[in-house]
């Protein structure tokens, strides 16, 4: 064996000597093919136009008038949902796990419904409560004696109300999981030296939760700036479109290089959003806080307030999750779209279409082997990422 060959075996052996950096390899290797690849080729179609190098497609979605438009809708609507859905899921997440409300688990349960509901159907479920012919609208019409409602659902305005609905869950379960992980030993200080719940909530839990509001908020800007089904049910009606929405008529036409254009702003802006959590993340770390070995979340006592704090649960609990859920359930069994909630409206015809439709039994086989299985791939690829990232500290994991 030559010296370059033993050389280059030697190399071999001492990366497989090491599991980590073998898995490291192997993820690359993952990432590389499943991640990096597709978005270069995404990218190479939006650059090279007639086997030339151009960025004309990237200058003709600021230059026409209609694309623009679609980027500006993108950024109001995903800033705004994702601004409301960060107040919205923190306020919820904190009194879920920091109050002495009752029925914490189900409380959570039901926080956490929306995750199980694609955004095409969230948005059905929506316009058959208040859309022009929804029941909400019906019944406030006949309750006022009014012909008009003062909302619209098809409107710039309906899509934030409803994408901020479908993405708060993202903002809740992550900051859910760092208040119930935080050390309350600061908050138990503060509350003996005769600080206020509010002040404690505002100078204390907040800034040590920052991190965690922050890691929602991408994500749910992410999937908000991501999101078509909103979009298309709410907006194309009234040709109000986002990046989404243009990208889909760009493909109808088809103009996939104007498409794949489209679809580098978007990772762009995803790139962005994460640039910028990892920064504070990186900001935070000069701040850890060390914690004890009990890091069982203190509960704050709500006094007189707590049944006012339980009608908010509630009621929010019950306009926000339980009726979009409850429309779609009932729209289901309801012979044609608009019919008004009556007896003789309803049937199981549209069950027994679906049943009888060849590929319904292979739709849902395939909905039950991939789920489980994308899944597992998923969590696996994710924890072995994370302990490379975090515990191995090797070079260029993270």
């Amino acid at each position: 064996m030559n010296a370059a060959a033993r050389k280059t075996s030697g190399f071999f052996s001492a990366l497989f000597d090491y599991p980590k950096y073998a898995l490291m390899v192997l993820l690359s290797a993952f990432v590389l093919y499943f991640i990096a690849y597709p978005l270069f080729q995404v990218l190479i179609q939006s650059v090279v136009v007639d086997g030339k190098f151009s960025l004309a497609l990237h200058r003709e979605v600021f230059s026409r008038a209609d694309n623009f438009a679609a980027v500006k809708n993108s950024l109001i609507v995903a800033g705004a949902s994702t601004f409301f859905a960060t107040l919205f899921g923190t306020l919820i997440a904190f009194i879920v796990v920091r109050t002495d409300i009752p029925f914490k688990p189900a409380v959570k349960f039901l926080f956490l419904l929306p995750f199980a509901i694609p955004p095409l159907f969230a948005a059905m479920g929506w316009v058959q409560l208040i859309g022009p012919v929804g029941y909400v609208t019906r019944f406030v019409q006949e309750l006022f004696s009014v012909s008009r409602v003062p909302w619209n659902i098809y409107s710039q305005g309906g899509i934030i109300f409803v994408m901020t609905v479908t993405m708060y869950p993202f903002v809740f379960l992550i900051v859910s999981g760092a208040l119930q992980r935080m050390d309350s030993s600061l908050e138990e200080a503060a509350r003996i030296s005769g600080s206020s719940n509010f002040q404690i909530m505002r100078h204390i839990t907040l800034p040590l939760v920052k991190t965690a509001v922050l890691a929602g908020a991408v994500l749910a800007f992410i999937a908000a700036i991501d999101n078509f089904g909103v979009p298309a049910v709410l907006g194309m009606r009234i040709r109000y479109y986002v990046l989404t929405t243009m990208i889909y008529e760009s493909l109808s036409i088809p103009n996939i290089p104007l498409a794949t254009a489209m679809s580098m702003l978007l990772v762009v802006l995803a790139f962005v959003a994460i640039y910028v959590m990892r920064f504070v993340e990186g900001e935070q770390k000069q701040y850890a806080v060390i914690g004890g070995k009990s890091i069982r979340p203190s509960v704050m006592r709500l006094g007189p307030a707590r049944p006012l704090v339980i009608l908010f649960i509630a009621v929010t609990l019950f306009f926000f999750v339980i009726l979009p859920i409850l429309s779609l359930f009932l729209t289901s069994f309801i012979k044609y779209f608009g019919a008004p909630i009556a007896w003789e409206n309803f049937s199981f015809d549209n069950y027994e279409r679906v049943l009888r439709m060849r590929n319904t039994v292979r739709a849902i086989v395939n909905s039950l082997l991939l789920a489980p299985l994308t899944a597992t791939i998923l969590i696996v690829v994710a924890s072995l990422i994370s302990y490379l990232n975090v515990k191995a500290k090797i070079w260029g994991a993270s």
